[in-house]
């Protein structure tokens, strides 16, 4: 008379305690008798599934038999296979199925289970499965599930997804393709993946990383950066009226998320990643894009009151202050030298650029938030230091001072990289590739003996071979030190000491093409 409305129907043989072994053979019952998914049987499974996560999470704390009696069946496997169907309702259950275990996962505290589940090697074909991420509920508990499992790694647990033999680690490789998604919480959420796995401390999996997708990764991240930077100042530029305030607020907070995880990468203190990073970031986005914008080279002459012949520069500023410094007369130092502009190939065609406003504000907060000293050194070196032959150069000359593995061949250009990430990654499996590109010749590209058998952890910055910065503590960046200390720092710099192992120029021959309609003196 009265019929149940639980999928499982009206209880016949249903055990009555819902967490118990019992339950656990009766669930396991259901998906035997449901192999494959239908529009008819998808909401028994979907329940089937939501419950099998709660009564392993309960046997992980309290019955041991539970655990055994899932990988005697190898439950997992009818996981698998109920992924793996193309039928209709499927999309629907993988929904579930996906929730299912990242809520197993996630709750999950003892070690021997854990070891249980990860064992058979059925998550890491779970992982490589191709869901349809163009479903947002799926893409949602698909990255949160690898998110999770990136939580539970430590020095044991790596070995169950990084396979040192095959050279291969889809947890990591398949998150990082969705570096760029749209959706911000995806972008977050391999963000943390990626930091979980750079602290394990293994050897053969950072080498792994090294030698074959930190250059592709750093390569697309630092490009993918750089056009939400063009972006953003496009934003400032056609918002004269203030009518998207909120925009800019969201992609100024998005930028700043990207250098806080620059530098959560840079503090974990990895050699080899950190080298592959700094030049990334010098060679195709910090010169190329921010101080290049700072450069007369790319404004136009205008019959503004503020044109850079009107104006004082900035290096007429720096050079009184030098000489206030240093005791001397203004009126004494000597007058402007005049160096050649440069010049650019395919002129032609002109170069990414944003204004020197928003390249003065992408600028200060590098300083602000970047705290690893070779990066900050170099940054300011070249910003207070060089000539505009930095664009043609490059910065190598300036970096093996503050990077003793400094070798390199990254071309300084900000322009898209040759290879998605994706593709990189596919050509990164090839043995017979050719490393010949240096944006993704992995270690060969970068100077590194690839037959090492470690890989050294965390050591310090060598400072032996580094004179133009003992004056300055490790403790903190440029960034953080007052106006005084950079004053003095400045100075320093400019000693003779320094002079022997630093290229030899006035104070500072960038800035005599920097910020001409910037700066008025009254």
């Amino acid at each position: 008379m009265f019929r149940s409305r639980s999928w499982f129907g009206g209880g016949w043989g249903r055990p009555k305690n819902p967490h118990s072994l019992e339950r656990l053979k009766y669930l396991h019952n259901i998906l035997c008798k449901n192999t494959t998914v239908s529009e008819s049987n998808r909401g028994i499974l979907v329940e089937s599934l939501r419950c099998i996560a709660e009564i392993l999470i309960w046997g992980d704390q309290n019955d041991s038999s539970v655990f055994d009696f899932f990988l005697e069946k190898n439950m997992l496997s009818y996981f698998l296979r109920i992924m793996r169907q193309k039928c209709g309702g499927s999309s629907y259950v993988c929904v579930q199925l996906l929730q299912t275990l990242n809520i197993l996962f996630e709750n999950i505290r003892n070690e021997t289970s854990l070891y249980y589940l990860l064992s058979n090697n059925h998550v890491n074909s779970i992982i490589v499965h191709k869901f349809d991420v163009s479903d947002e509920e799926v893409m949602a508990y698909y990255i949160s599930f690898l998110k999770t499992l990136s939580l539970k790694l430590n020095n044991h647990t790596i070995h169950f997804f990084y396979n040192e033999h095959t050279k291969d680690f889809p947890l990591y490789t398949e998150a990082i393709k969705f570096f760029n998604h749209p959706e911000s919480m995806v972008r977050i959420a391999v963000r943390t993946l990626t930091l979980n796995v750079y602290r394990v401390q293994d050897a053969s999996m950072l080498r792994f990383i090294r030698d074959r997708t930190a250059a592709p990764y750093f390569s697309n991240l630092v490009w993918f950066i750089g056009k939400h930077i063009l972006e953003l100042n496009a934003c400032v530029r056609n918002d004269a009226d203030h009518q998207s305030q909120q925009k800019l607020d969201d992609l100024v907070a998005e930028h700043l998320d990207h250098l806080h995880y620059i530098n959560d990468i840079l503090c974990l203190n990895i050699p080899d990643l950190n080298d592959v990073l700094t030049e990334h970031l010098l060679h195709k986005l910090l010169i190329p894009l921010y101080i290049y914008s700072l450069t007369e080279s790319r404004r136009p002459v205008t019959s503004s009151p503020y044109n850079r012949e009107n104006i004082q520069s900035i290096e007429v500023i720096t050079r009184n202050l030098e000489a206030i410094l240093s005791g001397r007369s203004p009126a004494d130092t000597p007058p402007r030298l005049k160096y050649p502009m440069q010049k650019m190939e395919s002129e032609d065609e002109p170069k990414p650029s944003v204004s020197c406003v928003v390249a003065l504000f992408l600028l200060s907060q590098v300083f602000l938030i970047i705290t690893h000293g070779p990066i900050v050194h170099a940054l300011a070196w070249i910003i207070l230091q060089s000539d505009l032959s930095i664009f043609e150069e490059g910065a190598m000359s300036i970096l093996e001072n503050y990077v003793s593995t400094a070798k390199s061949t990254v071309k300084l250009e900000f322009s898209k990289p040759q290879l998605s990430l994706e593709k990189a990654l596919e050509c990164s499996t090839c043995h017979d590739r050719d490393y010949t590109t240096p944006e993704y010749s992995g270690a060969k590209g970068f100077g590194y003996d690839t037959d090492h058998s470690s890989c050294d952890l965390d050591p310090e910055l060598v400072s032996n071979s580094l004179p133009s910065t003992s004056h300055i503590s490790e403790t903190s960046s440029i960034a953080h030190d007052s106006t005084e200390d950079l004053v003095t720092q400045i100075q320093s710099i400019k000693s003779p000491t320094v002079k022997e192992n630093m290229p030899d120029s006035p104070l500072p021959r960038l800035w005599q093409r920097v910020f001409k309609d910037s700066v008025e003196i009254k």
